[in-house]
């Protein structure tokens, strides 16, 4: 099977011949040269071990725009020069090269290099990391992808592009170094210098075109228009306050619109109305990235006390919807003794005048309908009573499901559920059975009241209350 590095060395034999020359993009290797007996058989294993490689496609055409077919190609044959182009196997996520000094054109394609996961290289250098690609030697044909795929920020949310021409990267994870490599390299050199062209570019407030030269506006106390400028030729000092700056701004996806109006804000702080941001970024990066780091912990800190205050105002919300709960609860125990004293007064009545020895009183028409009709007030009472607070459960849970994500949308489904809903629906629970309980012993006393005035019709029914009432004893265990 070929190697990338096999090509690559064949490409650089085929080229170094006299008129020969090599390019490549993303999509293809283009190589013209005269081939010699040695370069004709690199050439013709690379033909026989890419269709088993799967790496791409190759087609030779001569200088008279004919078709070679390499495999049985003769160097005495091909005297001319010979135009080779190797198509790359495509992959999502992938891009291959067999040379870094054609990595400028991926780097320029702002699209592509943002869903670029994986960029590979046919030579030697210490691979390196940005947040969303990593850059590794091509030593094979079809290296996995990484797993890890990281959302990308897209600047362009927080940099105007005013300059039609996409000039804002759509997304910033590409040019953020996340593992630096060991030693330099050109691949690294190749991407540190691209990052340097294009990060400053997300630092800005607005980018647009005037006299054929990108200009940039900072938004602070005033604000400043001042052009871009060029790159100073050693970038390494701002490169690394470049990837500080930017990766304070964009490494966290939570506010960073505050931290990049923070940060331009302080940027903006006495620049020099005519100088040009990089003449400038290097000596004032440092002090404006402190202050905005400043202003951001007080901004943070002011929203810790919000929070706090809205935590406060959720426990004091809380406290009062349990304590409607645990009202509710009381209200309907007291409720049951104001009725069970109303039954208790005519059971004595009856019991009176069964110890006065007045039975035929004691059975007349006009006690029994006094049970009768004491019966029918404690179940209408009752009845009026559980009608009424499932009500007010039925609106006040309505009302907290609406202050919950209203107001509290800030916490998390666990700590909303923890903090509000666990402890109701524990109060409500107590209610429920409360409400059973209470329930039970107004079924007792209305047979009791009914079998005053009826005993034969209720003689049945107490057996089968019995029953019941144990069965309920033993479930909810009072």
């Amino acid at each position: 099977m070929i190697s990338p590095k096999e090509i690559r060395d064949s490409a650089i034999a085929l080229a170094s011949s006299t008129g020969g020359s090599y390019s490549e993009t993303p999509q293809a290797l283009q190589v013209n040269g005269v081939f010699t007996e040695q370069s004709l058989a690199q050439w013709q294993r690379v033909a026989l071990g890419l269709e088993e490689s799967e790496m791409g496609t190759l087609s030779a055409i001569d200088s008279l725009g004919d078709t070679v077919d390499l495999t049985t190609a003769h160097a005495d044959e091909l005297i001319d020069q010979v135009r080779l182009q190797l198509r790359k196997t495509q992959r999502d996520g992938a891009a291959y090269f067999f040379f870094s000094s054609y990595l400028s054109v991926l780097f320029e394609d702002k699209e592509r290099s943002s869903d670029t996961l994986v960029t590979l290289v046919a030579e030697e250098f210490a691979p390196f990391r940005a947040v969303s690609c990593a850059f590794s030697i091509w030593d094979k044909a079809n290296p996995a992808l990484p797993a890890d795929v990281i959302s990308p920020i897209d600047p362009r949310k927080f940099t105007r592009d005013l300059t039609g021409q996409g000039t804002v990267p759509n997304a910033v994870g590409f040019y953020l170094l996340g593992e630096e490599p060991n030693e330099k390299s050109d691949v690294f050199q190749a991407w540190a210098k691209t990052t340097v062209q294009y990060l400053p570019l997300t630092l800005v407030d607005e980018v647009w075109t005037e006299d054929r030269q990108f200009m940039v506006s900072l938004v602070g106390p005033r604000t400043k228009r001042i052009p871009l400028g060029a790159p100073p030729e050693n970038e390494t000092n701002i490169f690394h306050l470049l990837q500080r700056a930017a990766d304070w701004v964009y490494s966290n996806p939570r506010e960073v619109e505050v931290r990049h109006t923070l940060l331009t804000n302080e940027l903006a702080r006495e620049w020099p109305e005519t100088s040009s941001f990089f003449d400038q970024f290097a000596s004032r990066a440092e002090q404006a990235l402190d202050s905005a780091m400043t202003a951001y912990h007080a901004h943070i800190r002011d929203g810790s006390k919000e929070t706090l205050k809205a935590l406060g105002d959720l426990r004091k919300t809380l406290a009062d919807e349990v304590s409607k709960v645990s009202v509710q609860t009381r209200d309907l125990i007291g409720t049951l003794w104001k009725d069970f004293a109303i039954a208790a007064t005519a059971l004595l009545s009856r019991i009176a005048l069964l110890f006065a020895d007045k039975k035929p009183a004691a059975d007349s028409a006009p006690m029994k309908i006094v049970f009768v009709g004491t019966a029918a007030f404690i179940i209408a009472n009752l009845a009026i009573n559980l009608r009424a607070n499932a009500r007010f459960m039925r609106i006040a849970d309505i009302s907290r499901s609406a202050w919950k994500q209203k107001l509290f949308g800030f916490l998390s489904d666990e700590d909303l559920k923890a903090l509000a809903e666990t402890p109701i629906e524990e109060s409500v629970a107590a209610y429920n059975q409360a409400k059973r309980v209470v329930i039970v012993i107004y079924s007792v006393v209305v047979v009791l009241l009914l079998s005053m005035s009826a005993p034969e019709f209720t003689s049945s029914v107490w057996a089968h209350l019995g029953g019941l009432f144990t069965d309920l004893r033993q479930h909810f265990d009072f």
